[in-house]
């Protein structure tokens, strides 16, 4: 295997190149940091969850440029994680926001 940045030769599981220290595979790895969704879960639905997502979705970034693809890798999957609890959640009290108005309505209607 050859150094992408200066033409080495070197072994197969070298993590970096010996004699100009670049990364190898760095350009080969591609993990998704789920930035936009967790800006759209802090803006439309549930801020305290979105946040908590906002901030593993910004590490993703830095973990894989110092190239610690597996720690990417899990917080790419809390940022994901995060923001589907916090969808979930908003989904769930506009349910129950609906079925109070539903039966505060009813309940006007007959007066209750």
């Amino acid at each position: 295997m050859y150094c992408k940045k200066c033409g080495a030769e070197m072994a197969e599981d070298f993590k970096f190149c010996p004699k100009c220290g670049a990364g190898i595979n760095m350009q080969d790895v591609s993990v998704p940091n789920h930035l936009v969704l967790a800006i759209l879960t802090t803006l439309f639905c549930c801020i305290p969850f979105g946040i908590v997502s906002l901030v593993y979705a910004s590490r993703v970034d830095l973990l894989l440029s110092c190239n610690r693809v597996d720690d990417a890798k899990i917080a790419s999957a809390k940022a994901r994680n995060w923001a589907f609890v916090g969808i979930v959640s908003m989904l769930i009290l506009m349910a129950l926001y609906s079925i109070i108005v539903m039966f505060s309505g009813v309940c006007a209607l007959n007066n209750c």
